[in-house]
C-alpha cells in the first residue's frame, strides 16, 4: 500500500510513520521541514508548506497514492484542502479530528459515536469548536462520494508528548510528587476518561487503511481501560514510589484564573470522556487490549528523563501560589 501522510513528524504521526515503514508500506510524509525527526529507512519526505496552497497542490499534480493520512488539519479551510487536492488521487482520506468536537456533557458511558452531537455555536473552546466545524464539511463531502474516513481520538500520550496534567506540567508531576509538593486536581477528578497511547491509536489507524467498511464513517479509536484523572497521578505516584498529594479545586474557578491554560479543563475534561471502540472492532475484527495506564505513564517517563525534559519554573511556581491561595481560603472557612 503507498500511504501519503500530511504532517509526520508529530507525537501521533512520528509513531504512525513508523508502524507504516515497520509493516512494509510505501510512506511517504510531506510537511514544513521544521522538526528534526529520525524517520524509519524508506520514508520519502516531501517538504512543503501547506498554506503555501498553489505550491501544495502543484506538488502532488501527478502523484496518486492508495491512502492519504490527513494528522494536521484543525479546521475546515485545511481539511477542504486535502479533499480538494486528493478526492480523485487516492482511494482514501483519513483526516484526524477528535472528541474534542462533542458537545459536553456526554451520556451514556461508555459512548459510542451515534450517540453524540457535535459542538455547535459555542466559540469558547476554539479547539473543540473548529473540530466540530472541520467534521461538518467533511460529512457532506462524505454524503457526495468521496472516500473520507474520521479518526476520533481521545487525550493521547506518547513520546514527545508535552501536554500532560492539568497544568500541563509535565516533568513538573513527577518532580512534585518527589518532592512531597501537593498537585492540583480539577474538581473531584473521578470521573472517567479514555487515557490512550500513540503504539494503540497507530496501530488501530493502520487496521482501517483500506477497510472498504471505514469508508464514510467516523470512529473512535481509544483505550478501553477505564481510568480517571486520580488514576493519572496516583500512576505517576507508583512510578515514584511515593503518594502524590491532590489539591482539588473546581473547573470553574480554574477557568477564571486562566481562561487559555485551563478552557481544556473546563470545556472538555471536567466532563467524562470515556467511550466505546466497539465499531472500530466490529469494522476490523481486531483484538485490541491495548496498553494499561501504568505500562504507557512508565514509557512516557522515560522519554522525558531520555530528552532531558525540565520542570517548568513558571508553571511550577503558578502551581505554588494556586496552592497556597486555596489553603488561605480554607483557613478563613475554618475561622468562621
Amino acid at each position: 500500500m503507498k500511504v501519503l501522510v500530511i504532517g509526520g513528524t508529530g507525537v501521533i504521526s512520528r509513531e504512525l510513520v513508523r508502524q507504516l515503514a515497520e509493516g512494509g508500506m510505501e510512506t511517504t510524509i510531506v510537511n514544513r521541514g521544521q522538526r528534526s525527526v529520525v524517520l524509519p529507512r524508506g520514508v520519502e519526505t516531501l517538504q512543503m508548506d501547506r498554506n503555501n496552497k498553489e505550491g501544495f497542490a502543484k506538488l502532488f499534480e501527478n502523484k496518486r497514492y492508495d491512502a492519504v493520512i490527513d494528522m494536521v488539519a484543525f479546521e475546515e479551510e485545511e481539511a477542504r484542502q486535502t479533499v480538494d487536492v486528493f478526492r480523485d488521487k487516492t482511494d482514501q482520506i483519513m483526516i484526524v479530528s477528535s472528541v474534542a468536537a462533542y458537545e459536553r456533557p456526554i451520556r451514556p458511558v461508555p459512548t459510542r459515536e451515534d450517540q453524540v452531537s457535535l459542538w455547535k455555536t459555542d466559540t469558547g473552546y476554539t479547539y473543540g469548536y473548529k473540530k466540530a466545524v472541520l467534521e461538518r464539511y467533511l460529512n457532506t463531502e462524505s454524503e457526495a462520494g468521496v472516500p473520507i474516513t474520521i479518526i476520533r481520538p481521545s487525550l493521547t500520550f506518547g513520546d514527545g508528548a508535552r501536554n500532560v496534567g492539568a497544568l500541563r506540567q509535565n516533568m513538573g508531576i513527577i518532580e512534585r510528587i518527589r518532592q512531597g509538593k501537593p498537585l492540583v486536581m480539577f474538581g473531584d477528578g473521578i470521573h472517567p476518561w479514555s487515557f490512550t497511547f500513540t503504539p494503540d491509536l497507530a496501530r488501530m489507524m493502520i487496521r482501517l487503511l483500506g477497510n472498504s467498511r471505514a469508508i464514510g464513517e467516523a470512529f473512535h479509536l481509544v483505550s478501553q481501560e477505564q481510568n480517571n484523572w486520580l488514576d493519572l497521578y496516583y500512576g505517576f505516584g507508583k512510578l515514584v514510589d511515593r503518594e502524590p498529594e491532590l489539591v482539588h479545586i473546581p473547573s470553574p474557578v480554574l477557568y477564571r484564573q486562566n481562561p487559555a491554560l485551563f478552557g481544556h479543563i473546563y470545556f472538555e475534561k471536567s466532563h467524562s470522556g470515556y467511550f466505546s471502540n466497539e465499531k472500530y472492532l466490529d469494522a476490523t475484527g481486531d483484538d485490541f487490549t491495548g496498553m494499561s495506564l501504568d505500562e504507557g505513564l512508565a514509557q512516557l517517563k522515560d522519554s522525558w528523563e531520555r530528552d532531558g525534559l525540565t520542570v517548568d519554573p513558571e508553571l511550577d511556581a503558578l502551581e505554588d501560589s494556586m496552592i497556597e491561595a486555596v489553603s488561605r481560603g480554607y483557613e478563613a472557612l475554618n475561622a468562621l
